[in-house]
């Protein structure tokens, strides 16, 4: 699908670990006529990589200013 395996857009190329698992052996991705713009893939696992990296990146002045960690 395109998104990152640790989370985040399509533009969240980010790496901190080899995390591939097995899920995809038992996962089947449909196409369809109305293909999305974008998407979004939240891993619980890797939030708090992804928030971090948002802080550092300065992208978090959409959700109040505030750090994703507090």
């Amino acid at each position: 699908m395109g998104l990152n395996a640790e989370g985040g857009t399509k533009q969240s190329t980010f790496t901190t670990h080899k995390i591939h698992s097995s899920l995809y052996e038992y996962l089947k991705a449909t196409k369809s006529i109305k293909h999305p713009r974008d998407g979004y893939f939240l891993r619980a696992e890797s939030f708090y990589n992804l928030a971090t990296l948002m802080g550092e990146v300065g992208s978090q002045s959409g959700y109040g200013g505030k750090s994703l960690h507090q």
